[in-house]
């Protein structure tokens, strides 16, 4: 009797790598993920109508990722025009600065929210603010690398994304 096993390239299915936002969930299952793959691929990358879903706290943790990701123009979409602190009127600047040093010396892989001041029963307009309270943690790529962290305080503000729809966007931080 001849036994004859025929073996499939791995075991395992095999699972994305977990999201940045600190979820714990496959970046693929993440909410971060939907907000990233929806917005335009090419300019001028609108927000879709998916993004106008969002909470505060999901747009916090998607910008995390984002920067961890190097989705520079979900980045960019994602902050207020009248964001005093970031906000570049010529997009292509704006890109090629967040290009050139996009925390490229760390691995971003913890964002733990610890307030927003959302409230998920309330009907929000445009103009309206909400803050969000959180702290990421980065680690310095390489053998050794330290661990560091912030603890910002986030204003965003609703506002008009496009085709009609209402969302998020990043107003400014304040860095404990």
């Amino acid at each position: 009797m001849n036994i004859v096993c025929l073996f499939a390239k791995g075991f395992a299915k095999k699972t994305s790598p977990p999201c940045p936002c600190g979820s714990n969930l496959p970046y693929t299952s993440c909410t971060c993920s939907t907000l990233h793959s929806n917005l335009s691929p090419s300019p001028p990358y609108d927000l879709s109508s998916t993004y106008s879903t969002a909470t505060p706290e999901e747009v916090v943790r998607s910008r995390y990722s984002a920067y961890s990701t190097k989705s520079i123009p979900y980045i960019i979409k994602t902050t207020s025009k009248d964001n005093p602190q970031h906000y570049l009127d010529d997009f292509e600047v704006w890109k090629s600065r967040l290009e050139e040093d996009c925390y490229d010396s760390y691995t971003l892989d913890q964002c733990d929210v610890s307030s927003t001041s959302y409230d998920p029963s309330a009907s929000y307009v445009e103009g309206d603010e909400v803050k969000v309270t959180f702290t990421a943690y980065m680690k310095e790529k390489g053998k050794g690398g330290k661990t560091t962290s912030f603890r910002e305080v986030s204003t965003f503000r609703r506002e008009d994304i496009g085709g009609g729809h209402l969302g998020w966007l990043y107003q400014f931080g304040d860095i404990d």
